[in-house]
């Protein structure tokens, strides 16, 4: 999914949400994401949560891994 100008903190939103549903149907995403953030979550959140469309992608990324 690609972020336009033009509606990005609503494609953003839907990403992430995207995200997070699909999350929810993979446990072994969702343990490694909570695995990571145990040790990584402020430089995580310093790195991806000032601009919604970087969190999104990130947690997008942890959603569509192959594990």
């Amino acid at each position: 999914m690609e972020i336009t100008t033009k509606n990005y903190q609503e494609d953003a939103a839907r990403m992430f949400c995207d995200a997070i549903k699909e999350l929810a149907n993979k446990p072994a995403n969702l343990e490694n994401l909570e695995s990571y953030l145990s040790r990584h979550f402020s430089e995580w959140l310093k790195k991806y949560a000032a601009d919604p469309a970087n969190l999104a992608g990130e947690m997008r990324c942890f959603s569509t891994m192959d594990l």
